[in-house]
């Protein structure tokens, strides 16, 4: 019984027109071995710049929950991307 439960279950993808975008999507910049929990790291504006810029493309909105880590940069570089925040 226990397998399953665990079993994986297909899930078809969202029916989301081309033309039209996310409404807000959540935002967290960390990459590879990237971790919030390392309070020394700082995110580089270019590395915030350049997942914007490829997130403008579907949502014209982002949102954020720390402000740790360079993510006090999101506001600035996602004005810059047409997003809001």
């Amino acid at each position: 019984m226990w397998w399953w439960l665990a079993t994986p279950v297909s899930l078809r993808h969202a029916p989301i027109d081309p033309a039209q975008k996310l409404d807000c999507v959540s935002y967290a910049p960390f990459r590879g071995a990237q971790s919030p929990l390392n309070s020394t790291l700082q995110i580089s504006a270019e590395q915030i710049a350049a997942d914007l810029k490829q997130l403008a493309t579907v949502t014209g909105c982002v949102r954020t929950y720390s402000v740790d880590n360079g993510l006090d940069q999101v506001p600035a570089l996602a004005q810059k991307a047409g997003l809001k925040v």
